[in-house]
């Protein structure tokens, strides 16, 4: 698992308040809505929260279609910002 994997899992987890779920629980194929139970309020929370401590701002345009985990990893590596060879903070 990647560094990036890892920390966007704790992120995912941090976000939906799911403390009962471990980072290696959420697959590629993890849906927020379907298999973590996330609610509207939640999913927004969660993309703040990807802006926040990823610096990778998700337009509310580009929100509907990032419905897994696997989806929203490939958003963040996409439009990460470059830092010093492309690590993360």
């Amino acid at each position: 698992m990647s560094a990036l994997d890892l920390r966007l899992r704790q992120v995912i987890i941090d976000a939906l308040r799911l403390d009962e779920v471990r980072p290696e629980d959420i697959s590629e194929a993890t849906h927020f809505e379907d298999d973590l139970g996330a609610n509207h309020d939640q999913l927004r929370r969660l993309f703040r929260q990807v802006d926040v401590q990823l610096m990778v701002r998700v337009p509310e345009e580009d929100r509907p279609r990032l419905t897994t985990f696997g989806l929203l990893r490939d958003y963040v590596k996409a439009n990460t910002p470059a830092r010093g060879g492309g690590q993360m903070p």
